[in-house]
């Protein structure tokens, strides 16, 4: 006759054999940490512009700190504009390289620091890496620019290149944690099933449940 499922037994069985997943949960994050440093190297570069507000050149306005934040915020929506991102494309051709703009938004990051920005790119190639990076900063500002002479920016709004990217020499792993939590994940999983076969040989043994 079967046993009829108690949870409280299933619970006291599972805390019997909690190392059982520990150590199913650890082989699992290992090989989470294997695959992810098997895969391709993936280098970052990583270029800077600082923008700024020029408070003395402004006579007939009166920002508040939610206009001073939308200028500032002006600046990336410049530099991920498709007139940006097509001149990058083509200067990066004409260096020998291709790039489309899937690949460019896919691979690229932007991220705003009080009023500076940080750009990076990450490509199999960090010599490739670097030139993208630099090459968006540098054409990113002088749009800006165009855009302050053509009347579509305001002229306070001061964006300068700062800190260019150097060459990348160690490969960076962004999906390294990814890969080892979800591997302690499947580890646990693992573990919650080989702690659920109590006609398995070896569970029976197992040294909680001597006695």
């Amino acid at each position: 006759m079967p046993q009829e499922f108690s949870p409280k037994d299933e619970i006291l069985h599972k805390l019997r054999l909690w190392w059982v997943l520990v150590i199913c949960m650890i082989l699992g994050g290992l090989v989470g940490y294997v695959f992810s440093h098997l895969q391709p190297a993936i280098y970052q570069a990583k270029a800077t512009l600082f923008a700024a507000i020029d408070y003395q050149s402004i006579t007939n306005v009166r920002l508040s700190e939610y206009d001073e934040d939308m200028t500032i915020n002006s600046v990336q929506s410049v530099m991920l504009s498709n007139d940006v991102i097509r001149s990058v494309i083509m200067e990066v051709a004409e260096s020998g390289y291709s790039l489309d703009y899937a690949t460019f938004m896919q691979q690229k990051s932007i991220y705003r620091k009080f009023s500076d920005y940080d750009l990076y790119y990450r490509d199999p190639d960090p010599e490739k890496a670097q030139l993208i990076v630099n090459t968006w900063a540098t054409i990113g500002v002088r749009t800006f620019k165009e855009y302050q002479e053509a009347g579509m920016l305001p002229l306070y709004v001061n964006v300068l290149p700062g800190n260019l990217a150097s060459l990348p020499t160690s490969p960076a792993y962004q999906k390294m944690n990814s890969h080892v939590l979800g591997g302690a994940l499947l580890g646990m999983l693992l573990g919650i099933m080989l702690t659920s076969a109590r006609n398995v040989a070896w569970v029976k043994k197992s040294p909680g449940q001597h006695r």
